[in-house]
């Protein structure tokens, strides 16, 4: 029974310590996600531009989420 224990309790730490690197590799995968969607709606904005001739306005407004289907496709 005390072994038992023993392992409960070094499971309870040792899940205890890696809750906070989970946390922390969630949230770079969040940021990494939203930087390749920046990266790609610029590309976009850029090729419309290109071939339009013209400059592509991008727009920004804070508080808002956006998602491609919300630009224009030229």
């Amino acid at each position: 029974m005390l072994e038992l224990l023993v392992v409960l309790v070094t499971a309870g730490i040792l899940s205890g310590l890696s809750i906070g690197k989970i946390a922390d590799v969630i949230a770079r995968q969040r940021v990494a996600k939203a930087a390749a969607a920046i990266t790609s709606d610029l590309q976009q904005a850029f090729a419309i531009a290109g071939r339009n001739r013209r400059p592509d306005g991008a727009r920004h407004q804070a508080g808002v989420r956006q998602g491609r289907e919300g630009r224009h496709a030229g």
